[in-house]
């Protein structure tokens, strides 16, 4: 579920609309696309705010489970696939791990090695967010990129895909926490 706005606001409007938002917290109750959600007194809360280069970028994060909120069978499978994909992750970054051990050495991985990173990545990309697609896509370009030049023994691809990847991958995480 998710409401998206990303426009102009005029400064009074902006106000409102936040005063709006203070009242639901206020409240205890939010409305998400026209369902309305308890909110706990404790949020996991980010707030940001700093100038750069002649900008104010301001941000507010502010986040709860509603997972109680879900009937039974529904809770047990978001459980199940959010446990599922941490674990995905987690191999997944394991295997990334060993990649970038190789580079350091100047070593070409064993291609089963690469070749399970091919595969995990596949899967992972099967159980993320809809809205990711298009970063997802290019993940797996980088992915292939980076088995192509194992297969045509070109270290210094390798090397760069693999740097690739991490940048995607810290970008990916600060954008889609």
């Amino acid at each position: 579920m998710e409401d998206k706005i990303e426009r102009e606001f005029l400064r009074q409007e902006l106000a409102d609309y936040l005063e709006n938002l203070a009242r639901q917290v206020r409240s205890g109750s939010f409305l998400v696309q026209g369902t309305q959600w308890g909110m706990p007194e404790r949020l996991e809360t980010k707030i940001e705010l700093k100038e750069k280069k002649g900008r104010v970028n301001a941000k507010v994060r502010f986040r709860w489970t509603v997972l109680n909120e879900y009937d039974e069978k529904t809770r047990a499978k978001m459980v199940r696939q959010q446990e599922d994909f941490k674990e995905l992750k987690k191999q997944l970054a394991e295997v990334f791990g060993e990649l970038l051990k190789s580079a350091e050495q100047e070593v070409f991985p064993a291609e089963s090695k690469v070749m399970k990173f091919v595969e995990l990545s596949k899967e992972f990309f099967g159980l993320t967010d809809p809205d990711w697609e298009s970063e997802m896509q290019e993940y797996l370009d980088h992915v292939e990129n980076l088995h192509l030049a194992l297969k045509n023994k070109q270290i210094e691809m390798f090397h760069h895909e693999l740097r690739d990847l991490k940048v995607r991958v810290k970008a990916c995480h600060q954008e889609y926490r």
